[in-house]
């Protein structure tokens, strides 16, 4: 992910950077490029504008949920990359933290398309949470 350019942006830093490289690399091109997309292109360029929309969920505690999706057309689209060849449904998470002044830390991630079921997407969250005290030194 490219580090925003200009002032307004939001910084992004990894809370676990050899889990979130796993799960980018577990992707397929087309996944990766539109998850890439929606960080550097939305997420780093609106930050807190985005919460309560259909792309950030409040899940309390300081926790949020990144909604990438539900096809990689419209993600690519609202990233503005119209060029995209190639539609195909998605659905990527991605939990994080607004911390300070305009720090975005990334928790964790995981694929609902590939493991749709309330158990993953709650063991996801846990482990989010997790890291979340763990990084505000609670």
């Amino acid at each position: 992910m490219a580090k925003a350019e200009n002032s307004t942006t939001w910084e992004l830093h990894l809370a676990d950077v050899s889990g979130f490289t796993r799960f980018v690399k577990s992707l397929t091109p087309i996944k990766q490029r539109t998850l890439e997309a929606s960080i550097d292109k939305i997420l780093l360029i609106h930050g807190l504008e985005l919460v309560d929309g259909d792309l950030i969920k409040n899940l309390g505690g300081g926790l949020y949920e990144f909604r990438v999706g539900p096809t990689t057309t419209r993600m690519m689209n609202r990233a503005g990359n119209s060029d995209m060849d190639t539609h195909q449904k998605i659905a990527l998470r991605v939990f994080l933290s607004f911390e300070g002044n305009r720090l975005i830390v990334i928790l964790g991630s995981y694929d609902k398309g590939a493991n749709d079921s309330k158990s993953r997407q709650q063991s996801a969250i846990a482990q989010s949470r997790r890291l979340l005290k763990a990084w505000r030194g609670n």
